[in-house]
């Protein structure tokens, strides 16, 4: 799965007010279903063509961070495993994405009309 340049602005405006765009407040079971749902979408449609991220290439990354010897979970999953409660978790996989953001060069340009 990916990330286009639109969810990636989108991921952006929900990580400031989750509640507005899921409607269950912070939630990474949520967000997770709004990008299987956006990305879903895009394939349908033709859009989505500028991939901002390659969730498995963030998955290595995270596998990484966790000192795991290989990939056993996906990176929602793996998140969830690691902290205490679906909330925490929403902010911890933005806290991680712009870590691996950062690893690899600083976040991308987002700039939309």
């Amino acid at each position: 799965m990916t990330i286009s340049k639109e969810l990636f602005a989108l991921l952006q405006e929900i990580r400031k007010v989750p509640g507005i765009y899921l409607g269950v407040g912070a939630s990474l079971t949520a967000i997770r279903h709004f990008i299987n749902g956006y990305s879903s979408k895009e394939r349908k449609i033709g859009e989505g063509q500028d991939i901002v991220i390659d969730l498995r290439e963030f998955m290595k990354y995270l596998t990484g961070f966790y000192e795991l010897d290989k990939k056993t979970l996906f990176c929602f999953d793996l998140i969830k495993q690691n902290t205490k409660n679906d909330e925490e978790a929403f902010y911890k996989f933005f806290e991680l994405l712009d870590e691996y953001l950062e690893s690899k060069n600083g976040a991308p340009d987002i700039q939309l009309d």
